[in-house]
């Protein structure tokens, strides 16, 4: 189950990329915000970021995290980056955060000696519980998101 979920997470990621990258290079407000230097960097960095470790990493780029310019990237509406973004993450949460909390619980409640392996796998759990809840807060953005980028 657990190598299932890897190999979905991987294969999620480079999908993410592809499409992601498709309609970030047609949007003029991208294009505009990345003639700045820094912003262009930052975007690369999550770009690549996002194929390595999860396309979720990616949305640090729109987040406004401390109102940052360079994690500001304004998009012409809404509908360029929310959809996919979300169906992305439902689809990550059904293939490879579920797998592996199952994965992890079933090895919590079979495994009888409390060595490393059983700690490693409560720690998943708690971890991939808490970043499966987190995503699924995160799916809800208002509709004039981007009206102040």
């Amino acid at each position: 189950m657990i190598i299932l979920a890897i190999i979905s997470h991987i294969v999620l990621n480079i999908v993410f990329y592809i499409l992601n990258n498709k309609r970030s290079s047609e949007d003029q407000f991208i294009k505009k915000w990345c003639t700045n230097n820094i912003n262009y960097v930052v975007w690369n960095i999550f770009k690549y970021s996002a194929l390595v470790l999860a396309h979720k990493w990616y949305r640090l780029c729109y987040s406004r995290l401390f109102n940052l310019l360079p994690l500001s990237t304004p998009y012409r509406t809404h509908s360029n980056v929310f959809p996919l973004a979300t169906v992305f993450t439902i689809i990550t949460l059904l293939a490879c955060e579920i797998p592996a909390i199952v994965a992890a619980f079933s090895l919590v409640y079979l495994k009888l000696l409390k060595d490393q392996m059983f700690y490693s796998c409560v720690e998943c759990l708690i971890v991939t519980v808490i970043a499966a809840l987190v995503s699924l807060i995160d799916i809800h953005k208002a509709d004039d998101y981007f009206e102040e980028s």
